[in-house]
């Protein structure tokens, strides 16, 4: 007498690496997020460019008060530093930072930073190899 006897399947198993990809994830989050907050400061300083040219192209640009030594640029961008201290604004912070680019931009550039005609200072004795 023969016995036959049938075996059970063995069982699958399949296994996940569901904690590995998780981890990816993460990091990947983190780095977009990273990036996102140093474009927005650099979106703040590209706006504070923007909105100078818009002011210079308008009629309102002659209405603005200006400190002769510092310009149109430079005196928005103290004007924005103080609203940026007084109301601890970072937009206003990264805005002062884009009018005061220009203004040094402008000093570098032309020895003077733009303003009324009456204010062109001659600024070789503050720059050394001029």
């Amino acid at each position: 007498m023969t016995v036959v006897r049938a075996s059970a399947p063995r069982p699958i198993v399949i296994k996940t690496s569901g904690k590995a990809s998780k981890g990816r994830a993460r990091r990947v989050a983190h780095a977009v997020g990273s990036f996102a907050l140093a474009e927005r400061h650099r979106m703040g300083a590209i706006a504070g460019g923007f909105i100078l040219g818009m002011v210079d192209k308008s009629d309102f640009a002659d209405k603005i008060p200006t400190l002769p030594f510092l310009g149109k640029a430079g005196t928005l961008g103290l004007a924005a530093w103080g609203v940026a201290k007084a109301t601890k604004s970072q937009w206003a912070n990264d805005a002062a930072t884009g009018f005061l680019a220009i203004a040094a931009y402008e000093l570098a550039k032309e020895g003077s930073i733009s303003g009324p005609a009456h204010a062109q200072y001659d600024t070789s004795g503050y720059v050394s190899g001029m």
